[in-house]
């Protein structure tokens, strides 16, 4: 089962992973989104169901895939 996290925490992480010295900006709900739009403010996926039926269980977590993608784009140019 996958751990919360943040976006300002995934930030910081992909911040981290890169060597960015980019600074995070915060932007306030009702700028980012047009008026009347709802989102959810919380996502924790539940694996529990595909687990059952599949036998499947992540062999990466959220760090590792986030290096996986970064080396990929940094050896693509």
């Amino acid at each position: 089962h996958g751990k919360d996290i943040s976006i300002y925490e995934l930030a910081e992480l992909v911040k981290k992973l890169t060597g960015s010295r980019s600074k995070i900006q915060l932007i306030p709900y009702d700028k980012a989104y047009a008026a009347g739009f709802e989102d959810m403010r919380r996502r924790v996926p539940d694996i529990t169901k595909i687990n059952m039926m599949l036998g499947y269980h992540p062999t990466l977590d959220l760090p590792a895939i986030l290096q996986e993608i970064v080396a990929y784009y940094r050896k693509k140019g």
